[in-house]
């Protein structure tokens, strides 16, 4: 449609000459229009054999209800269209920007779907991957994605018009050590940068920040500048804190004492947050000169403060093991406190899992019977079926990679169900069958339980049959 001039017309002049994207550019990106029509695709796609359900579930079409009569709709009309790819190259999904200027929406990306999920994947990732090894750099929008790309900094990715996700985070840290963050220069994108630096340091990312005067975003810098400008300006962008500083200054008039003393303050609870001694001394020189205060005073703030921190995460820590050791307050997975004996099962089965390679095959092939439904807990579930999941597929099963599934917290509890599994010297086979029976002997009781009367009989004589079957002995006794 974008190259057919009787109905990309409007599309292919936003691109070419207000944009000033080339054809091998866009062609590149796989950019394409979207009509003014109500159903243009859907009429195609119900040709091509597709459901309106299946339309729907894709984010393709919408549904409305009219006199009694369904109604269907194309969702994209009137767009540029965006295809999101994944690192595989398969299309996933869409981003769509308004060209019309009459929707509310200047863009409009695919929700959720069996297919996608907005914070697993980045816009453009698909490209960057293979430029990144010094730095990433993190875009607000598709179009600073395509613009850099087209002016050579093929580094450049997006969030696909969402808030940065710690997903997305670790998603760049499997392909960088650094990230340099573009967003807008207006005030949302600079709650949305210190948002971001908050989520990539969790991740142990190194992150710096672009400063654009004089341009809204990189698109229009490059545009005003040029490409080489743009490139001197990654060179000079800031650290992490050196954007603190500023920002914590842009709030406060320092010529004014009750001011200064604001600002010092929330200076002092940034450098108190820092781990590395000579880290937090460089950094109070910095605000000590900025201020004009002495290096001794603020130290003895953040002294104070760290001393304070100190003593509030031991006392939580303290609450944290009293709750644990009666099966409370587990913020990782809550429903220990319910299956307490199931939740041990479950964890050596997870361990043997993770460690080895003989114990995963076996379940695979049935040789010890084990499914996801035998589990009691849900993120013991969930990890189960990441681990069978990554064993079956076509690269394999790798630790790192359920970096993509689970959050720090949970991929810290992996860790740690490993680690002690790997210090106990019997992991055998014998080890994993005995907790695939006592997980299910527990969840058998569970049901009970939670079951009352002749159905909970019914269940624990069924249990009964089962385990003599198995065991070879006769059903009867």
């Amino acid at each position: 449609c974008l190259f057919d001039p009787n109905i990309g017309r409007e599309g292919m002049a936003y691109l070419t000459e207000k944009r000033g994207l080339s054809i091998p550019i866009i062609r590149r990106f796989g950019l394409g229009f979207a009509p003014d029509e109500y159903s243009a695709l859907v009429n195609i796609l119900k040709r091509e054999g597709y459901s309106y359900e299946e339309m729907k579930e894709a984010f393709l079409c919408g549904m409305s209800q009219k006199n009694g009569k369904t109604y269907t709709y194309d969702y994209f009309r009137n767009r540029i269209m965006f295809p999101v790819i994944d690192t595989t190259g398969n299309v996933v999904a869409f981003s769509g920007r308004d060209v019309g200027g009459d929707s509310k929406a200047k863009y409009l990306n695919s929700s959720d779907t069996p297919g996608f999920q907005k914070r697993r994947n980045l816009f453009a990732l698909n490209f960057a991957k293979n430029h990144c090894e010094q730095e990433l750099i993190l875009c607000e929008g598709n179009m600073d994605v395509v613009a850099l790309h087209a002016a050579g900094f093929e580094n450049a990715v997006a969030s696909l018009g969402t808030a940065l996700t710690d997903e997305q985070a670790r998603i760049m840290a499997k392909y960088t050590s650094r990230v340099v963050i573009a967003y807008d220069s207006d005030a949302a994108g600079q709650r949305a940068t210190a948002r971001a630096m908050d989520i990539f340091a969790k991740v142990g990312l190194d992150v710096r920040v672009l400063h654009m005067s004089g341009a809204k975003d990189p698109d229009e810098f490059i545009k005003k500048h040029g490409a080489e400008a743009f490139a001197r300006l990654l060179k000079q962008s800031s650290t992490g804190f050196e954007f603190k500083l500023a920002t914590v200054l842009s709030r406060h008039d320092i010529t004014i004492p009750e001011e200064k003393i604001k600002a010092a303050a929330e200076l002092c609870e940034i450098i108190a947050h820092v781990y590395a001694a000579a880290e937090r001394e460089i950094y109070i020189a910095t605000v000590a000169e900025r201020l004009g205060l002495s290096t001794d005073s603020l130290k003895g703030d953040v002294e104070r403060l760290r001393s304070r921190h100190a003593r509030e995460s031991r006392q939580q820590v303290s609450r944290q093991a009293q709750l644990t050791a009666m099966g409370l307050g587990d913020k990782v997975n809550p429903e220990v406190a319910g299956s307490v004996q199931a939740a041990a099962a479950e964890e050596t089965i997870l361990g043997l899992l993770l460690l080895y390679a003989e114990h995963r095959t076996a379940v695979c092939k049935g040789t010890v019977t084990l499914t996801a439904e035998d589990f009691v807990t849900s993120f013991h579930r969930r990890a189960f079926e990441a681990i069978m999941t990554l064993e079956t597929s076509d690269g394999g099963y790798e630790f790192a990679l359920l970096g993509d599934e689970f959050s720090p917290d949970e991929m810290g509890r992996l860790t740690k169900l490993e680690q002690e599994r790997r210090a106990l010297t019997e992991n055998g086979t014998s080890v994993l069958r005995a907790a695939v029976e006592t997980l299910k002997v527990e969840k058998s009781r569970k049901a009970v339980r939670e079951t009352s009367g002749i159905d909970g009989i019914k269940l624990i004589l069924e249990g009964k049959r089962k385990k003599g079957t198995s065991s070879g002995e006769n059903p009867q006794n």
